[in-house]
């Protein structure tokens, strides 16, 4: 068992048998990460799982608040209002499905956000469905159609290849929105980011802070959609500095379950310099793996780590002061179900094909940070 799993299961021990009650307040991070000798990213991490659990609320000005068994259910079910579904009517309920690789981040939380918020003001009831991988991305299409929704819009698992279910729903005509990800040669509805913007603001950054060997470390291969796009922005972001003097390297498909020594080994494999590298992270994952490698070295993350995925705005995290991507998820989901709604009424609308902008977030480093 890994240490933040550890941190977790303690706490739901606590919680469990009654010594944490609803409403009161968990120690603070840091005095958390005295108590076990762990990073405060270990501890952000174990917090999330909590988090996801719906047993704890997380803010600013309250800290961290153990939630009562209604609270809970209100977490898991997320803030956004949800149409009333009146069972005296003789009128269909009107229903659409999200179908996203997980839900456990807060990246796939605002984008959940955002298109509940949309479909609700039209009376709309929202399935969200966990698909995981490519073959359970397939079943859960089906899954879609059976359950009688107007439309569906994906947020596709990181993969190169579309199903063939996909591709027979397309051959219907039957509503769907590509979200965050598309398939080259389908041509549906989407609304994703830049990618290929995202690495090149990412690499410029630590290009400007003096790294050479950039290093982009993602959980999933570098052939995927997204990747390939994001690497080849980070090519371009050398090749417009200095590209006899910048060096690019990559570890994809990196464990969940790796640490901050496997993360050191496959450094010393790539058999590069260490005192001008700088990483580019593609997952809240991967990012506190390697704030925590940077942390345990005496290694300041701020010039030397941007992390893609947009980061936790607890104030449990200690990742606020890292450089990040902020890729505007809820816009983006609220976005895809605006149009979703247009393409249920209207199956014969024009393609809409929508490439939002992130931001880099630089944050203030008046902010403490602990080496």
């Amino acid at each position: 068992m890994f240490k933040y799993e550890t941190i977790a299961d303690d706490y739901k021990k606590q919680i469990r048998e009654g010594n944490l009650k609803p409403g009161d307040k968990i120690p603070c991070g840091k005095d958390i990460a005295k108590d076990y000798n762990v990073s405060r990213a270990t501890v952000s991490k174990a917090m999330d799982i909590l988090k996801s659990d719906g047993l704890i609320s997380r803010t600013r000005k309250k800290g961290t608040i153990i939630l009562d068994s209604t609270q809970q259910v209100q977490q898991a079910q997320g803030r956004s209002q949800v149409p009333e579904i009146s069972l005296s009517t003789s009128e269909p309920i009107k229903q659409a499905a999200l179908i996203i690789p997980k839900a456990s981040d807060t990246f796939a939380m605002n984008v959940i956000s955002g298109v509940r918020d949309a479909l609700a003001k039209e009376g709309y009831y929202l399935h969200v469905i966990i698909s995981e991988n490519a073959e359970g991305e397939s079943r859960m299409l089906q899954t879609a159609r059976d359950l009688k929704c107007g439309g569906i819009i994906l947020f596709p698992c990181d993969q190169r290849y579309y199903s063939d279910a996909l591709l027979y729903m397309k051959l219907e005509k039957f509503p769907i929105i590509l979200i965050d990800r598309l398939f080259p040669g389908v041509d549906l509805d989407y609304v994703i980011n830049d990618h290929q913007d995202e690495g090149y603001m990412c690499a410029d950054y630590l290009i400007q802070n003096g790294c050479t060997n950039i290093i982009f470390v993602t959980n999933t291969l570098r052939s995927s959609y997204s990747n390939s796009h994001r690497i080849g922005g980070i090519r371009k972001a050398i090749e417009n500095r200095n590209p006899n003097d910048i060096s690019l390297s990559i570890l994809d498909n990196v464990a969940f379950n790796a640490g901050p020594d496997d993360i050191a080994q496959q450094i010393r494999d790539l058999a590069i310099g260490t005192s001008e590298y700088g990483f580019i992270t593609s997952e809240i994952h991967t990012s506190m793996l390697i704030n925590e490698y940077l942390t345990q070295n005496k290694i300041n993350p701020f010039s030397r780590l941007v992390a893609m995925d947009g980061l936790m705005p607890s104030g449990f995290s200690n990742f606020e002061f890292l450089p990040h991507l902020n890729q505007h998820e809820y816009k983006m989901g609220n976005q895809a179900a605006k149009i979703l709604l247009q393409k249920i009424s209207n199956p014969s609308t024009p393609y809409q094909h929508i490439k939002m902008k992130a931001d880099l977030v630089i944050p203030d480093m008046s902010y403490s940070i602990e080496t």
